[in-house]
C-alpha cells in the first residue's frame, strides 16, 4: 500500500478511421449512418483532392475514376472472353468447339499478354492522363514540387502507377501458367504453327529436365542438390498428375509434332468443351442421383446422363 498507485487508464473505444481499409473498418464506420441515403451522401461531398503542404490525400471520387480508367482494359478483356464463351455455347457442339479451342489456343499463345503491356503503357497515355486531369505544364522551367497542385498531380501518378502495376502483375501470374505449364500449353497447337512448335518445344525441355532431376534424386538421394529438387518438385506438383503424364507420354510418342492425330484428339477432349466446370459439375450430380433414385424404386426411366454413360460403355 505503500508504493504509488497509478490508476489504469479506461479502455480505449475502438477507433473509427476516417479511411476505412478493411470490412470490419468500414462496416464499422458505415454504422453512424441512419441509412445509405445519408451513407451516400456523405461519401459524394468528398469531391476533391485535399493538398497539404507535406501530404497530398486523394479523395474518393478521384479514386473511382482512376479505378475505372486503370482497369479498362482488363474489364474489356474480360467482357470479350464472357461473350466468346456464350457464342461458342449459343452455336452447339460443332461451331461452339471451334471456337472454345481457337480461344483457349489464344490464351495458351499469350494473348493476355496484350493486354498487360496495354495496362502498363497507359501511364504513359496522353489520353489517360487528361482523363485523370493532370495539370499540363507549358512553362520553360520545371515546376517547383513545392507548389499545391504539382503535389496534387504527383500523388494522382503515383497511386495511379500502383494501381496499374498491380493489375499487371495480378494478370500475369494469373494466365502465366496458361502459357508455362501443362496441361494447359497444349493448346496452342490449335492455333498460329508458330505457337503450337515453341510450346511443344517447351514441353520437350520440361520433360528432359524432369528426367534429369528423377534421375540425380534416384542415384544421389542424400545430396544436397537431391534435397533440393524435392522441396522444387513438391512445389512444381503437375508433373505428378496423371493427364499431365499423359501428355508427356503422347507427345514423346508423337515426337513432339503438332500434327500428330493423337495428340490433337487429346487436346481436343481437353479444351473443346466450355471453359467452366458448371455444366459437368451439374451433370455429375444429375448422374449420381439419378442411380440412387434408381436403385430405390425400378420403374424410373432413364436420366440422360445416364443413358449416355451407358451408350458409351456399349
Amino acid at each position: 500500500m505503500d508504493e504509488e498507485f497509478e490508476p489504469e487508464a479506461p479502455p480505449a473505444e475502438d477507433e473509427d478511421p476516417d479511411e476505412p481499409t478493411t470490412r470490419a473498418e468500414f462496416q464499422n464506420w458505415r454504422s453512424k449512418f441512419k441509412n445509405n441515403v445519408q451513407l451516400c451522401a456523405t461519401l459524394y461531398q468528398d469531391r476533391h483532392l485535399v493538398c497539404v503542404p507535406v501530404l497530398c490525400v486523394l479523395q474518393l471520387q478521384v479514386r473511382i475514376k482512376m479505378l475505372a480508367l486503370c482497369s479498362e482494359d482488363v474489364s474489356k478483356e474480360f467482357y470479350n472472353n464472357l461473350q466468346q464463351q456464350k457464342q461458342g455455347q449459343a452455336l452447339g457442339m460443332s461451331h461452339g468447339a471451334a471456337i472454345q479451342l481457337e480461344w483457349t489456343a489464344g490464351r495458351s499463345a499469350g494473348s493476355w499478354f496484350r493486354t498487360v503491356q496495354s495496362t502498363l503503357g497507359k501511364i504513359h497515355s496522353t489520353k489517360f492522363l487528361q482523363e485523370l486531369t493532370v495539370s499540363v505544364w507549358h512553362g520553360h522551367r520545371p515546376a517547383a514540387m513545392d507548389e499545391q497542385w504539382v503535389q496534387r498531380d504527383a500523388a494522382i501518378l503515383e497511386e495511379a502507377w500502383l494501381v496499374l502495376l498491380e493489375l499487371a502483375a495480378a494478370r500475369t501470374w494469373s494466365q502465366a501458367m496458361f502459357t508455362f505449364t501443362p496441361p494447359y500449353l497444349l493448346a496452342t497447337i490449335f492455333g498460329e504453327a508458330a505457337a503450337g512448335q515453341w510450346s511443344l518445344a517447351w514441353l520437350k525441355r520440361l520433360d528432359a529436365g524432369l528426367a534429369v532431376a528423377h534421375r540425380i534424386r534416384r542415384t544421389s538421394p542424400d545430396t544436397p542438390v537431391a534435397t533440393a529438387l524435392n522441396d522444387l518438385l513438391r512445389d512444381l506438383w503437375w508433373h505428378s498428375t496423371p493427364i499431365c503424364l499423359e501428355i508427356l507420354q503422347c507427345a514423346r510418342d508423337a515426337q513432339y509434332d503438332k500434327n500428330d492425330d493423337n495428340l490433337r484428339i487429346l487436346g481436343f477432349g481437353l479444351f473443346a468443351g466450355p471453359s467452366n466446370t458448371k455444366h459437368s459439375a451439374e451433370d455429375v450430380f444429375a448422374h449420381l442421383t439419378h442411380v440412387q433414385q434408381r436403385s430405390q424404386k425400378g420403374s424410373l426411366r432413364m436420366s440422360k446422363s445416364h443413358d449416355w454413360v451407358l451408350d458409351s460403355d456399349v
